[in-house]
């Protein structure tokens, strides 16, 4: 890296720009430099709940899950991004918001076998469905994590292995 004031190169240790000897200004020159307001990576999220039942076809017969029964589901949709310079959001939260009602309105109170996809709904299958749903409307989709509080359980999904990601890109 240069010093932004004489452009002569200077060193980085544990993070920190320290002088070059042939650089004139002082290192806390150099270290206002390191530490102008430049934006840094965020996470932001927006949970959203939805009740529903199902049945898992692949249980055990007789056993509960193999019955219909019904949950109260949590889901989070977590975003990575820098803040805009301009406005400060990663993503607007009514944005984001918007992006998740069509996804909610389609699990809240639904028989989620019924729904497209969802056959076998299981945590981990309901995950990649709101991925799926969602990735194309939000940008620096980072985390899908679904659960149910009541039994202590939860899944959380962070999108397809980085092979898959890079040739669909």
């Amino acid at each position: 890296t240069t010093c932004r004031e004489c452009e002569s190169v200077s060193r980085v240790h544990c993070g920190l720009v320290l002088s070059h000897s042939d650089c004139r200004m002082p290192i806390a020159h150099c270290l206002n430099a390191l530490l102008s307001p430049i934006p840094s990576p965020m996470r932001i999220y927006k949970d959203f709940k939805f009740e529903a039942a199902h049945f898992l076809p692949s249980a055990a017969p007789g056993s509960a899950n193999a019955r219909v029964h019904g949950h109260s589901f949590r889901a989070r949709v977590v975003i990575d991004g820098e803040p805009d310079p301009e406005t400060g959001y990663v993503f607007h939260f009514e944005d984001l918001e918007a992006a998740i009602g069509d996804t909610e309105a389609a699990l809240d109170h639904r028989m989620l076998n019924e729904v497209e996809g969802l056959s076998a709904p299981t945590l981990e299958r309901i995950a990649i469905w709101i991925w799926n749903r969602l990735q194309n409307r939000v940008p620096g989709l980072a985390e899908i994590q679904v659960s149910r509080d009541s039994c202590g359980e939860g899944c959380v999904y962070t999108g397809p292995a980085r092979q898959t990601r890079l040739a669909a890109e």
